[in-house]
């Protein structure tokens, strides 16, 4: 089996970091998160459920020696309650916080400066996630960050 000894991109901890931050988080009360998740999702009456995904990662412009980059990142926020809309609507609301409570902690990851991030579109609908049984809250969140160039950019 090969190994890598050139680490993670920063694209993947920034993933990472979100998605542990929302499997982790207590005001979430352990709601099951998906990372990426290759096959349609089926909740039962009464589950919540979190999917993570990133769409892109694209440079923005060159900074000296740095170049500044954008990551889309997208959660959904899923619930199959008696009132699916109102939960998953609730439900997005904490994600949003604890999102902009993570930032501190983006910020420190290794190579990685001035990382920042905005919610750019919520949505309740998505051809990736119909039809779904519930309510589905879809928020892209648009991270950028500056790190050293890629040699290639230079």
């Amino acid at each position: 089996m090969p190994t890598f000894d050139q680490g993670n991109s920063t694209r993947w901890r920034i993933f990472n970091a979100v998605a542990t931050a929302l499997e982790t988080a207590p005001a979430l009360q352990a709601v099951p998160v998906k990372r990426a998740p290759t096959q349609a999702l089926t909740l039962k009456k009464g589950e919540y459920t979190l999917v993570v995904r990133w769409n892109a990662d694209s440079f923005v412009e060159r900074v000296g020696n740095d170049e500044r980059r954008s990551f889309a990142l997208v959660v959904a926020s899923i619930v199959c309650t008696e009132q699916s809309d109102r939960d998953a609507d609730a439900m997005h609301s904490v994600v949003g916080q604890l999102l902009r409570g993570l930032m501190p902690t983006l910020n420190a990851l290794t190579g990685v400066k001035e990382v920042s991030s905005r919610e750019t579109e919520v949505t309740s609908f998505s051809d990736d996630f119909q039809p779904i049984e519930g309510g589905l809250v879809l928020s892209a969140f648009e991270i950028t960050y500056r790190q050293p160039a890629n040699p290639l950019q230079q």
